[in-house]
């Protein structure tokens, strides 16, 4: 459960960066593509050193950990917008 947890949460704040800094990058299916990738490339350099296991449970649970991160975002900004709407109107 840790595993799952902590492979969730490592890239949530990657996928709450990726929308909110780069405006190009503010789809769903870009960031958990960039959470892959990246994902894909730490499992790849682990596997390389000898030192640790390359799990393919990783990569996925970071993956959705970045979508997260995303719809998280997308929450945020919705909570903001109608905030700051409803303040000025």
């Amino acid at each position: 459960m840790v595993n799952i947890l902590g492979n969730l949460a490592a890239f949530v704040p990657l996928g709450f960066l990726l929308a909110e800094s780069r405006p190009e990058l503010d789809q769903a299916g870009k960031v958990v593509l960039c959470s892959f990738l990246l994902s894909a490339f730490i499992e790849a350099l682990q596997l390389a050193s000898g030192q640790r296991i390359a799990d393919i449970d990783d990569v996925l649970l970071n993956s959705l950990g970045g979508l997260l991160g995303f719809g998280m975002c997308r929450l945020f900004r919705g909570v903001v917008i109608r905030r700051v709407f409803r303040s000025t109107c």
